[in-house]
């Protein structure tokens, strides 16, 4: 049933050749990356354990190449080369022309116990030689190449880069002599981001790229009423809810997505009203005299509303049940069913436990799985929203892991938020 896909390494056995085995220094400092012959071509695949490029050893002389990879570690939390000899730690920025500003910048950070030695300057030789070789080879992930892209370009025989004196150089932010330590790489890069951005509200931040599981959700289906109609029917929808619909569509981040669809939900339900309720205001205000006795009218709504005692999250949890229904839900649980199995724990602190069980998933969820729905995705949307103190519940930090672990709600959630835009007000 699980639709997880797992990345199957592309290799050719251990040092199977010179080359492989000149660079032994390399991948014994680099255990993600992988040693591949494709097509008579020898090639580093997933530098940076990154599988969206690779870095393809040339047929003649590659000896500067070779010296320039078993030279370096490739952190892959980081955009950044560490330096083994010189222990600099060279953070990869841009090979195009850019800010006068920063390439006159270096101050001491002085941190904890430690001073740290920052500046910009210009891009190493084995950063260039590195660059030269690499080649995309998978679309544009979060980790965008590893900068990697404008140094590729400007490298290019076909590219010309026009520039002012050095101004143009490509340019590296560089952390002097640090004693490599992830964890302590980590807490200090967050905070030089702090204070960089402190005291220039332009000055680009380090990037930390979170260790993702590497599992890959299977793709929601495609057509999920069937082949796309002849004719299409429709209707004019509530602008507001349109408005949070698009920003659904178009938002990058899992999180921010997941916010706008609970908005649908939230909005939906603030106006929601039950069946008897609604037909009691429905015969005041067509009534044929309503015109003649405004303020007699007026009572007669409030009284009627004050017999609507639901509270918000009792309206949520009715429109979703009433408006939603189950087998559209479970359309999109059933394809990632594996990552509903089981309890999730998120940075941050909250904890989800596991919302079905294996056996019997679709009966499970069909009977009271579908009852408890409104109520989980509460629980994330408050993990996004309300900071929590360590001693509470917790909350959902805006990383890429989380991103990663909400979205198999994310799509059963945009699916209900759909139907209360079309039939809200209707059913």
């Amino acid at each position: 049933m699980s639709a997880l896909l797992k990345e199957e390494p592309v290799t050719e056995g251990i040092f199977d050749d010179a080359i492989h085995q000149q660079l032994a220094t390399f991948f014994e400092a680099n255990t993600d990356a992988l040693w591949a012959v494709e097509d008579g071509h020898r090639k580093i695949k997933r530098p940076w354990g990154d599988p969206t490029f690779e870095i393809q050893i040339p047929d003649e002389d590659p000896t500067e190449l070779i010296g320039a990879l078993n030279s370096v570690y490739l952190p892959p939390r980081f955009t950044a080369l560490w330096h083994v000899d010189s222990k600099d730690l060279e953070f990869i920025w841009t090979a195009f022309p850019t800010d006068i500003h920063l390439r006159k910048r270096a101050f001491k950070f002085h941190f904890g116990d430690r001073e740290y030695s920052c500046d910009w300057a210009d891009a190493s030789d084995r950063l260039l030689t590195i660059a030269r070789a690499s080649n995309p080879i998978e679309p544009q992930s979060s980790t965008d190449y590893r900068n990697l892209m404008t140094f590729i370009l400007r490298l290019s025989e076909n590219v010309v880069v026009e520039v002012d004196g050095d101004v143009g150089d490509p340019m590296s932010f560089w952390i002097r002599s640090f004693e490599w330590d992830e964890n302590e790489l980590t807490m200090l890069a967050q905070h030089i981001n702090f204070y960089m951005r402190f005291y220039d509200r332009q000055s680009p931040m380090i990037v930390l790229h979170e260790a993702l599981s590497g599992e890959k959700l299977a793709a929601p289906e495609r057509y999920p009423e069937g082949d796309f109609p002849a004719i299409v029917v429709g209707r004019r929808l509530d602008p507001y809810l349109l408005a949070w619909w698009s920003g659904m569509c178009s938002s990058v981040s899992p999180l921010l997505r997941f916010l706008h669809a609970y908005q649908i939900l939230e909005y939906a339900a603030f106006y929601y009203l039950k069946d008897d309720i609604e037909q009691a205001v429905m015969r005041i205000i067509t009534s044929p005299g309503v015109l003649a006795k405004p303020h007699e009218v007026v009572t007669q709504l409030l009284d009627t509303m004050v017999e609507d005692k639901m509270s918000d999250v009792d309206k949520l949890d009715a429109i979703v049940k009433e408006i939603v229904p189950p087998e559209a839900l479970w359309k999109e649980i059933e394809p990632n069913l594996e990552c509903f199995c089981h309890d999730v724990q998120f940075d941050g602190g909250t904890v989800l436990p596991a919302f079905l069980k294996a056996d019997n998933a679709r009966e499970e969820f069909l009977s009271a799985g579908f009852q408890k729905f409104p109520g989980w995705i509460r629980k994330l949307r408050n993990g996004i929203v309300h900071a929590r103190e360590q001693r509470g519940s917790g909350g959902i930090l805006p990383t890429r892991a989380n991103s990663e672990k909400i979205q198999p709600w994310l799509a059963p959630l945009c699916v209900a938020a759909e139907q209360i835009i079309l039939f809200r007000g209707i059913m």
